[in-house]
């Protein structure tokens, strides 16, 4: 990934990164991108060139790594925990596993896929939404991890192929592998993995043509929530605003401590990524153009599209998606409901905290509005049972 390479750089020499404050991106409609594609502005070179006193050094890099560590100390809790109603099928964290308890046989299938960096732990950071979904309308959750890079294509099929492995294992364990009798799949993805779902789409002729029919499903629907298609420069800004909002969401207490040793994390991080996505004139593949190209010539096959977005989201692209599912002839249904885009996310760490002690310097802490969960599981279920 960009962030192991940029890792294995820095313990090859010392550098300094300029610090620049920047503004969130503009998002732009599918025919300004074909005019203008997207594109962070960073200012004259000549200002990146100042004093020592106004750069970062690389060394804060090791901000990220902890930021994931502790994410990943979160979610290593929450697998051992007895409250753990997540299975990881294959021992590896490439896919997790919800069946609901209020049912006994699941009726279909849904694959989710997580915005940025959080979509890495969706069993954590997902779970409010979607264990609600599940027990609710009795079908299973297949949430398939990533990690953030440039190739979303190869990342898409990547998540595929690993929900397919999933279903399958999860059908013959529950009988439910029956020949012609293929259950449905939902997919459903938040932000950058409503953008992965799309472009999955593209491969899904060729998936099928290499694979068995159990891995195929009866009918194809997508719940495609606050779609973003933004360029890898415009991102790191996009996961600025995407951590800084968290935090600015905490319930309850957690203390001065728990707070900024976050906003420390990504005060550090950001204006180092920023520099070093334009250095290294990243772009993701494919990207915002092709991306939306591919849909308007017809590339997503879908039955069913609701894409839902949020009213204070100036990050959502939904309108850019629904231009471009109508060109490729796929009927959408749109729906707005209040929140902004990292609604669907609730982080409960108190929970966490009180299932082992390591965790207790995170008690009190939560983070998300469970209220705009509950708005959006209800959307969802609406979506369903349609």
């Amino acid at each position: 990934t960009m962030m192991n390479a940029l890792c294995l750089h820095h313990h090859h020499r010392r550098i300094s990164l300029p610090f620049r404050a920047t503004a969130a991106p503009t998002l732009k409609t599918r025919k300004e991108c074909h005019r203008n594609p997207p594109r962070a502005s960073f200012g004259d070179d000549e200002e990146e060139e100042q004093g020592d006193e106004n750069k970062t050094p690389l060394s804060s890099l090791n901000s990220a790594i902890e930021l994931r560590s502790k994410l990943q100390e979160v979610a290593l809790v929450a697998q051992t925990s007895p409250q753990n109603n997540w299975q990881d099928v294959f021992g590896d964290q490439t896919a997790f596993v919800y069946e609901p308890k209020s049912s006994s046989i699941t009726w279909g299938f849904v694959h989710f896929l997580g915005g940025a960096v959080l979509g890495q732990y969706p069993q954590v950071c997902y779970d409010a939404f979607l264990s609600a979904v599940s027990e609710r309308t009795g079908v299973t959750i297949i949430a398939t991890p990533y990690e953030l890079g440039t190739k979303h294509g190869e990342m898409a099929k990547k998540t595929r192929r690993a929900f397919e492995r999933a279903n399958r294992v999860v059908q013959e364990r529950n009988g439910l592998d029956a020949g012609e009798n293929v259950l449905p799949v939902f997919y459903v993805g938040h932000s950058l993995g409503a953008k992965l779902h799309a472009v999955a789409s593209f491969y899904d002729e060729e998936s099928n043509d290499n694979s068995d029919s159990n891995s195929r499903s009866g009918s194809k629907q997508h719940f495609l929530v606050a779609f973003n298609n933004a360029s890898a420069t415009d991102s790191v800004k996009i996961l600025e605003k995407f951590a800084k909002e968290l935090l600015s969401k905490r319930e309850g207490g957690g203390g001065e401590a728990a707070s900024s040793q976050f906003d420390a994390i990504f005060d550090r991080l950001v204006p180092f990524a920023e520099v070093a996505a334009k250095a290294a004139g990243l772009e993701f593949s494919p990207n915002a153009v092709e991306t939306l190209d591919g849909v308007a010539n017809g590339k997503f096959k879908s039955d069913k599209v609701t894409l839902l977005s949020f009213t204070n989201d100036e990050l959502d692209q939904c309108s850019s998606l629904r231009e471009a599912l109508a060109d490729g002839g796929v009927r959408t249904n749109s729906v707005e409901i209040p929140g902004d885009h990292l609604s669907p996310v609730y982080l409960d760490l108190d929970k966490y905290a009180k299932m082992n002690p390591v965790m207790n310097r995170l008690s009190g802490v939560r983070i998300g509005d469970r209220e705009a969960v509950e708005r959006i599981a209800n959307e969802m279920v609406k979506f369903l049972k349609s």
